[in-house]
This record gives C-alpha cells, sequence and structure tokens, in this order.
C-alpha cells in the first residue's frame, strides 16, 4: 500500500503545507475536501511535481496520495526506512534557504555569459526533468553546454547519503553530467558528513563552489586531492585549489561526472611512477653491486694470474693453488677462464694449455704439483682439449714428446678422458712409434679410460691393468704384454697377480679359444695346483671395478 504524504504545495495559497504539523477539524478537513474537487489541480508533490488527492484519515487528519497510474516517486516508496523518507520531507518542506535561492540565481545568470552554453537551455529551478520510466527530477540549474545535459544542484544543508545517491543515479540513467555546489567555507579537510558524501560518491573526489566574484563568466573554486611522490619513497596526497571555467572541466561518460583531476586516477598514475622509481633504484642499486662484485671478482683473477705466472716461472708447486681454483663459485670460474683464455692460439699456432705443456723444464727442486698437472686435472680450468696445432698435433703428442713429464703421465692420463678427449687414429700411430713403446699396451690404456664414464672407473683402470691385457691378449690370441714363453706361464702369472679376478679370468678363458689351448698344452697341470696353492675357489670376486669392465669389454661381462 502507497506510503501517507503529508507534505503538499499548495497551488491556491502558494506554499507548502505540512499536515503532520497542522490539527485540523472535521469541517476545516471537509471545506479542504471540497475546495479541492473543484480545483483538481490544486496540489502537487513537493519532490516530484505532480498532483495530489486530499484524503481523510482514521484520526480525522488530512493526508495525501498519489493518482492512480501515476509516474514513480521517491515518497511514494514503502521499502525504505522512516528516517531517509523524513530526510526527503525535510529537504521538501523547508525548500531553499535565501542563500540557496542567491546562488542559483547567480549561477544561472552566469551561464548565459559562458561561451558554449545555449542561452535557450537555461532554466532556473522551474522545470522537471523526464527521466526513465516516469521518473522526474528538478535540478536547481539546467543547461546545454557543448551539446552536453549539465545539471547543478546546490547543497547547503544536510542531505542523507540516499538522497545523493539517488540524484546521482537518476542523472546518469537520463545522460546528464552532475555537478554539486556546496558552500565550502573552510578547509576540504574539515567537511560536513553530506559534503563528504558528495565528495566520495565519485572516484575524482573534486568539490565545487562558486565564485561569487566574477561578474563576467561562470568561474567555480575547484578544491580537488592531487598526489605527489615524496622521497622516491611514498605516495601523499595534498587538497589544491584553483579557479576554473566549465571548459576546463572534464566529462566522464561513463558515470556522467565532470571533474578537474581524478584523484584516483592521478593516485593510481603516481603510484605506478613509484614502483617504476622504485625498481629503477632497485636496479641501479643491484647493477652497482653487481659492478662492485665484478670488480672485486676481477681484481681476485688479476691476483691469482699473476700467482699462477710466477709459480709457473719458478716450478712451485700448484696444490695451494689447485684448492683455491677448485672451490671457485661460477662467477669466477667464468672470469678466470676468460683472462687466461687457454683455448686460444699463440703466434707459433699453437693452443696457449699445449704451449704450457711443451715449455714445461723442471727446476732443480722438485715440486708436488706442476703446471701441467695443474691445468689437466683442474676442472674448473676450462679449454678445449681436442684442439690441435697448425701440424695437427693434440695433448697426447704434447705429452709423450716432453721427457720431463715421462714419470707423471700416469697421473694425466685419466683426466684427459674427464675433459672428453677423443682418440685419433693419429693418437694410435704416434704411440706405435714412440722408442720406449714396443707394443699397443699404452694405446689400449688410453682407449680404457676412454671407454668410462667417471674418474672412479678410471682409477680402477690402473688397479686392474694387467687383467685388461690378458684379456685382450686372449681376445686376440697373443700375448701382447709379456716375454713370457708360454700360455699357462702367462696364466699363472695373472692368477698370481689378480686372485680376486679369478671368477673373470674363467669368463675370458671360457669365451675364447685361449681356454682350450691351456687345457691341451698344460700337461703337468700346472693351472691345477696354482687354483689349490691360491685357494682361488675361495676367494672373493671383485666387484668394485665390475662397472669399468662392463663398459671396457661388453662382450665378455654383460
Amino acid at each position: 500500500m502507497e506510503r501517507a504524504i503529508k507534505i503538499a504545495y499548495d497551488h491556491m495559497q502558494g506554499k507548502r503545507i505540512n499536515f503532520t504539523e497542522t490539527e485540523i477539524n472535521r469541517n476545516a478537513g471537509y471545506e479542504l475536501r471540497r475546495g479541492y474537487s473543484q480545483e483538481l489541480s490544486r496540489f502537487s508533490c513537493v519532490e516530484c511535481g505532480q498532483y495530489l488527492i486530499p484524503l481523510p484519515s482514521k484520526n480525522k487528519n488530512i493526508y495525501f496520495r498519489h493518482f492512480p497510474n501515476s509516474e514513480d516517486c521517491i515518497l511514494k516508496q514503502t521499502n525504505l526506512k522512516e528516517e531517509i523518507i523524513d530526510g526527503y520531507r525535510d529537504t521538501a518542506f523547508y525548500g531553499e534557504s535565501p542563500r540557496h535561492y542567491e546562488l542559483k540565481n547567480k549561477i544561472g545568470e552566469l551561464l548565459f555569459l559562458q561561451d558554449g552554453v545555449e542561452p535557450d537551455s537555461i532554466d532556473i529551478d522551474q522545470n522537471y526533468v523526464l527521466g526513465e520510466m516516469g521518473k522526474r527530477r528538478r535540478p536547481d540549474v539546467y543547461c546545454i553546454y557543448n551539446n552536453k545535459k549539465v545539471a547543478f544542484e546546490i547543497q547547503l544543508s544536510s542531505l542523507s547519503l540516499h538522497y545523493i545517491l539517488h540524484r546521482k543515479e537518476f542523472y546518469r540513467d537520463n545522460g546528464i553530467y552532475l555537478i554539486w555546489i556546496v558552500d565550502l567555507m573552510n578547509s576540504p579537510k574539515i567537511l560536513k558528513n553530506f559534503q563528504l558524501d558528495i565528495k566520495y560518491i565519485w572516484d575524482h573526489h573534486n568539490l565545487f563552489r562558486l565564485d561569487e566574484s566574477s561578474k563576467s563568466n561562470l568561474f567555480l573554486d575547484c578544491n580537488y586531492k592531487q598526489s605527489f611522490i615524496v622521497d622516491n619513497n611514498e605516495v601523499h596526497q595534498k587538497w589544491m585549489h584553483k579557479k576554473i571555467t566549465l571548459s576546463d572541466l572534464l566529462f566522464d561518460e561513463k558515470d556522467f561526472s565532470c571533474y578537474y583531476l581524478n584523484y584516483f586516477e592521478d593516485y593510481s598514475k603516481k603510484v605506478g611512477q613509484l614502483s617504476a622509481i622504485k625498481l629503477q633504484i632497485a636496479e641501479e642499486k643491484y647493477k652497482q653491486q653487481v659492478d662492485k662484485h665484478k670488480k672485486e671478482i676481477d681484481s681476485q683473477v688479476e691476483t691469482l694470474v699473476r700467482q699462477i705466472k710466477k709459480y709457473r716461472e719458478q716450478d712451485y708447486g700448484f696444490y695451494s693453488i689447485f684448492a683455491k681454483v677448485n672451490n671457485f663459485n661460477n662467477e669466477q670460474i667464468e672470469a678466470l677462464n676468460n683472462k687466461i683464455k687457454l683455448d686460444n692460439f699463440s703466434k707459433e699456432g699453437i693452443p696457449y694449455f699445449l704451449k704450457f705443456i711443451r715449455d714445461y723444464i723442471p727446476k732443480e727442486s722438485e715440486s708436488n704439483m706442476t703446471i701441467v698437472e695443474f691445468l689437466i686435472t683442474c676442472i674448473n680450468i676450462r679449454f678445449d682439449i681436442n684442439l690441435k696445432d697448425k701440424y695437427g698435433n693434440g695433448i697426447i703428442q704434447y705429452l709423450y714428446k716432453n721427457p720431463y713429464i715421462a714419470s707423471d703421465l700416469y697421473k694425466y692420463k685419466p683426466h684427459l678422458f674427464e675433459r672428453k678427449y677423443k682418440l685419433t687414429q693419429m693418437d694410435e700411430e704416434f704411440l706405435g712409434t714412440l722408442p720406449k713403446i714396443h707394443d699397443i699396451t699404452e694405446y689400449l690404456e688410453l682407449r680404457y679410460y676412454e671407454a668410462c664414464s667417471t674418474l672412479e672407473e678410471r682409477k680402477s683402470v690402473r688397479k686392474m691393468l694387467g687383467f685388461l691385457y690378458f684379456t685382450e691378449s686372449c681376445k686376440r690370441g697373443i700375448i701382447i704384454n709379456s716375454k713370457v714363453p708360454s700360455w699357462v706361464t702367462y696364466l699363472c702369472n695373472v692368477m698370481s697377480g689378480y686372485k680376486a679376478y679369478w671368477k673373470y679370468i674363467i669368463i675370458v678363458l671360457q669365451k675364447t679359444e685361449i681356454g682350450e689351448i691351456i687345457k691341451k698344452v698344460d700337461k703337468k697341470g700346472t693351472i691345477r695346483k696354482k687354483i689349490k696353492e691360491y685357494d682361488l675357489k675361495q676367494v672373493s670376486c671383485s666387484t668394485e671395478t665390475y662397472s669399468a669392465l662392463v663398459k671396457i669389454y661388453p662382450e665378455f661381462f654383460i
């Protein structure tokens, strides 16, 4: 049921009547209703301007209702709280103050002087704006500016937030830009509640006051909040003030608001700028730290390179340098190798790491780790070990040609293949030409290292080298690393030196013809006696070298 209306505008008396405050008797009520029957347009709604019907209440008082099928009005709604409706009634009944009347007329008069305003469109609190679904509102001042519909609402006294939002939504829904005018006499930091509500209904947070000093154009005092970056660390806000005209305003087509500076956009922009500044500062600080760190590393490397040069020239032991370089991090390793560049070629056409091997001559005092051992065994010293000189000679040729390092070759061999060295046919041919090597065992040893995957496997090769030569001898059918006269004697020597390999020896003999050959020639049972003597049937088989055996001779041990 429609809410009873106690306030109406009496066109006959030319004033608003509040029947919540006026008690009338039955005769007076009858006379009022009889006068209405003679003039149906006597009473109208103070909110929407539509005509009202006076009706008697049970308590003999008078109240009003809208006509049946009348358009929408906020005072007709029954779902709003009574205090909200009372706010609308009070605003409508008490009407405007002399100050309100003065301001709206000044605005209207100045709009006639404003460029871009259509003079015929200016309306000062005379006509209702008709909206969708019959909704209507009467702005204090209305005009068309540069083809934009603009409404001015002056607010000097307290308003409910519902009232403010209701006005905003009506103008927005009907494509009318709304400018609230407040009588801001104090700092924009000291605001009444309704002024705060007007400030916050839009993101821009602009407050407008009429500049009454101007006589030739419409000027507004705009108070707006602007953001500033302080000490490249925080975003602060400050209230600013500027005298503007309508041409200085921006018109937002999304919510039909008007503003000089949008606080939210400005604040978001400053926050973004501050983030960029902080990122730039952080990047610069990081770059400075990186540069400082790089200089420290470069200094460490320079010192180390001088030390390496001194130790090489004096043939000092490299163990301390070896330990230091092995503890380097990736940055230090990269800086060191960029400095020494062992892959580069000398003027002679020799990679520098090969030149250092060729030029090594020991001093009188014997060093505990030579420059050659350091270069080959220190894995953090980076170079391509497969590089050759201009004649095609590589590290095998340079190592075996330097007589001063012959006794240490056993240390270097496994590490060549840790560095992924690849044996070549030229290596095999070269090793066969060396005067102190009369068989292929030197090349075989290198091939064994190449077949392995880890340094541990390669170290195990040296432990079982004699057994590996025996295996190769059986495979080839010829004794390759011994001058003994027979296979029986050769096998006895192997059995003596590699008792823990007895089961592997049996496998090799079974998978080659050598086993049958030995059975035929061992007339005295020498092998059987040695098995008993060494108690080989009870000896545990070595397993620590099995992974290397599988890779070197897969045809026997897989």
